[in-house]
């Protein structure tokens, strides 16, 4: 039976409270397996002959992302342009200039200027991009619009679909995560995720502490920091069912929940049953989910590769990323 756990939740303060792919290095045929186990960077088990294995986590550089409709954008390596895969071989276009990061999601693609942080949106025509907002520390596409964190944290802000209008819908926040399951912000003082009601200021607790949270269209993931597994969240109050051993990096989207292994970096597939995950892949520097399409940049950075969608069978797109 799965099983369900109600996180220890501690009294604090109110605060209110995120997507990118390719992959070398791939086994052959697939296997079903438990969700990787362990999670964070730290030194944490004995392997074969008494050594040490080390836990494997990544942060994502924005540098690839993707929208529900599958179009895959990146950042050159020199980061002073930003292309669209065409959807033919290796095949792109120039889309934009300089970014530092992107991000995509129902709303479009959005990029932030390397210069002065600013976030812009493009516009459908290549070289076209409007100016949207002022830097923020981190950013969500949800829907039809993007959430962003101010740059000290201290505030969550909902993009109001035109011009660079924004409208405050809560207070200080770590991280922020976004899909069709919802929005979702962790506090930046202890750890605890909250999911955005739809009111300005007003957002429930849902869970405590996690090392890595992702949302598909139906739910929010979390890895858990105290190394007991991967939970996805019930929907009701603050309980979680488990359903896989501990992730180095959790991703979602339309496609569904993918997990890396914390010790060697294998890329895995939630197949919707507590305990069941197929392994697609091997080691990938960041991932991104799509509607339909995976995507994985390879551990060197030099390719971007798109999963078949059974598998460990991927056909490189692209590259080298930023």
């Amino acid at each position: 039976m799965p099983r369900t756990r109600t996180f220890f939740l501690r009294r604090a303060r109110y605060a209110v409270a995120g997507a990118a792919v390719a992959v070398v290095a791939l086994t052959a045929g697939s296997a079903q397996a438990a969700a990787p186990t362990g999670h964070g960077t730290a030194v944490v088990r004995t392997g074969p002959a008494g050594e040490t294995q080390k836990r494997i986590a990544s942060v994502s550089t924005h540098a690839v992302a993707v929208t529900p409709g599958n179009a895959l954008f990146a950042i050159s390596p020199d980061r002073q342009g930003v292309y669209q895969w065409t959807g033919n071989g290796d095949s792109w276009i120039r889309v934009g200039g300089p970014a530092a990061k992107i991000y995509a999601g129902g709303a479009g693609l959005f990029a932030t200027d390397p210069v002065d942080g600013r976030l812009l949106r493009y516009d459908g025509t290549p070289g076209h991009w409007s100016a949207i907002g002022g830097p923020g520390a981190d950013y969500a596409v949800a829907g039809d619009t993007v959430y962003a964190i101010s740059p000290d944290h201290r505030a969550v802000y909902r993009w109001n679909g035109s011009g660079s209008s924004w409208t405050w819908v809560g207070g200080a926040a770590g991280r922020i995560y976004a899909g069709g399951a919802g929005v979702f912000a962790t506090d930046p003082t202890d750890g605890q995720i909250y999911t955005y009601t739809g009111t300005p200021g007003n957002w429930a607790l849902i869970g405590g502490v996690g090392s890595d949270f992702a949302v598909t269209d139906d739910a929010v993931y979390g890895s858990s920091a105290d190394g007991t597994g991967t939970y996805r969240w019930s929907g009701s109050g603050t309980v979680w069912t488990h359903v896989g051993g501990v992730a180095a990096n959790l991703y979602g989207g339309g496609a569904g929940l993918f997990a890396t292994n914390p010790y060697d970096g294998r890329a895995f597939r939630y197949n919707g049953t507590p305990g069941t995950w197929t392994e697609i892949g091997g080691a990938g520097s960041d991932f991104a989910v799509g509607g339909a399409s995976v995507f994985s940049v390879s551990p060197d950075r030099s390719a971007i590769y798109r999963w078949a969608g059974i598998g460990t069978s991927w056909t490189r797109v692209g590259g080298p990323v930023a």
